[in-house]
């Protein structure tokens, strides 16, 4: 191996740089400042936690305030983008508080707060086995409403008619 590195160094440091470029995007090379971006969809939400020492936490004693174990934001709001089919797509630019509501009125809230993710809900929600996932699961009914730093940006009448929210660092 010796001789292969100096007889081919440039080829010897492109490999050493593929090998440092896949491990930094692989989930687990995700810093320890760096949050998951936050993506929900269809009539369920489900935070997943993409560094794998990370774990969702509750704050209190009931299953409605989560923040993670760990990790921390480069920003304390997140950069926001709804997508729907209704005609109520945005790029929401930067916001602090997310409220998702559904038709069964319930309604999750993510805010940044000093750099942070907290999670806040007004029903219980539930993690996975590994504490990786975060959610809130329903059986029946559809995302209806979307708010952003406490104005509502998205109403919806029927399932289908949202498609995703995306916020992002």
């Amino acid at each position: 191996m010796t001789g292969f590195l100096r007889s081919h160094p440039f080829s010897a440091g492109a490999l050493v740089l593929v090998v440092l470029a896949s491990t930094s995007c692989s989930p687990d090379g995700f810093r320890d400042d760096d949050e998951a971006p936050i993506r929900v969809k269809g009539g369920s939400i489900h935070l997943e936690l993409l560094k794998t020492t990370l774990t969702w936490k509750k704050t209190g004693s009931d299953d409605r305030k989560w923040k993670l174990s760990g990790g921390r934001r480069n920003h304390a709001d997140y950069a926001v983008t709804v997508d729907a089919s209704s005609g109520c797509s945005v790029s929401a630019g930067r916001k602090s508080t997310v409220r998702v509501t559904y038709s069964d009125t319930h309604w999750i809230e993510f805010t940044g707060q000093g750099n942070h993710t907290s999670v806040t809900a007004d029903v219980g929600l539930s993690t996975s086995p590994d504490e990786r996932t975060l959610s809130y699961v329903v059986s029946s009914g559809y995302i209806s409403a979307i708010s952003l730093d406490n104005s509502l940006v998205c109403a919806f009448a029927s399932a289908g008619e949202f498609k995703r929210l995306d916020a992002v660092d």
